[in-house]
């Protein structure tokens, strides 16, 4: 489920985006966005994932990259078509696998610590808008009390702000998902906003 999160991200990283002035992220490059402990890497050359390659769409080397590092954004999405439109060097064309580093604890022991919080684990469909940052998703998954599973939740809504969500990150859980181009495993948010019943 992270990943479907995590595009309200990387829409706005695009060479596209930018140059078309409809990113809120365009005058963040080299800017603290997100908590300390946030860390998002473009990684091609992880053997035998989805997203690996050699050379991008572009042609270009392939290498790993960090997108965001320490809570600060330290890549664009930038083509060569894009690259000379701006004015500015070519990066890659496009993420290839996305990486989240993993934490030191598993899922079970940071739910074994929290109080009360809500365990995402689908999406019904929603929206978000680049150029603000805003989102918000339709979703289903599980109410936790007292350090345990408690029962389903449907039809809630999670929204917020991109800028919010990443300052309110906690920590990453130990075990990624390897299965797709999105290496991530469980995230820990603080303090976000859920509605419905």
């Amino acid at each position: 489920m992270v990943g479907s999160l995590l595009k309200v991200l990387i829409g706005p990283l695009s060479g596209t985006s930018i140059y078309e002035q409809r990113s809120c992220l365009a005058d963040h490059l080299g800017k603290k966005i997100g908590a300390a402990a946030f860390q998002l890497f473009d990684d091609p050359l992880i053997p035998r994932a989805p997203g690996s390659s050699p050379h991008d769409g572009d042609g270009l080397p392939s290498q790993r990259r960090p997108i965001v590092e320490n809570g600060v954004l330290k890549l664009f999405f930038i083509n060569v078509y894009n690259g000379r439109r701006m004015g500015v060097p070519p990066t890659t064309g496009g993420a290839s696998n996305l990486v989240i580093p993993p934490g030191a604890r598993s899922e079970a022991e940071i739910v074994a610590g929290l109080g009360r919080a809500i365990k995402v684990e689908g999406f019904l469909g929603g929206n978000s808008n680049p150029t603000s940052g805003d989102f918000s998703f339709g979703i289903n998954g599980s109410l936790i009390e007292g350090g345990a599973l408690q029962g389903p939740v449907s039809e809630m809504n999670v929204s917020g702000n991109l800028f919010e969500l990443l300052e309110r990150f906690v920590e990453a859980a130990d075990a990624p998902w390897i299965y797709s181009s999105w290496r991530s495993p469980s995230l820990l948010f603080d303090d976000i906003q859920f509605s419905g019943s």
